[in-house]
C-alpha cells in the first residue's frame, strides 16, 4: 500500500493516526523509496472515470504486493 502522497509537488507522509502529515524532503533517507510508491493526489482530481482507473490500478498493485509478502 502507498505510504506517501504527492500533492502540489510536495511529498507528504500521513501520520499513522490519520490526522495530518509530515513533508518529506529529498534529504530524508527514504525519500526515493517513498516517492516511487507515492499516490499522486493531483492525478486523483480528474474526472470520476480517471479517478476510478487510478484507484483500480493501485488496488491491483497492492494486491500483488500482498501476495508477494504472504
Amino acid at each position: 500500500m502507498a505510504e506517501a502522497v504527492l500533492r502540489d509537488g510536495e511529498l507528504l507522509l500521513p501520520h499513522d493516526t490519520g490526522c495530518g502529515a509530515d513533508v518529506i524532503t529529498p534529504e530524508h533517507g527514504d525519500y526515493e523509496r517513498l516517492r516511487s510508491a507515492a499516490v499522486d493526489d493531483d492525478a486523483l482530481n480528474g474526472t470520476p472515470e480517471e479517478a476510478a482507473e487510478i484507484a483500480a490500478r493501485w488496488r491491483r498493485k497492492w494486491a500483488l504486493e500482498d501476495r508477494r509478502s504472504a
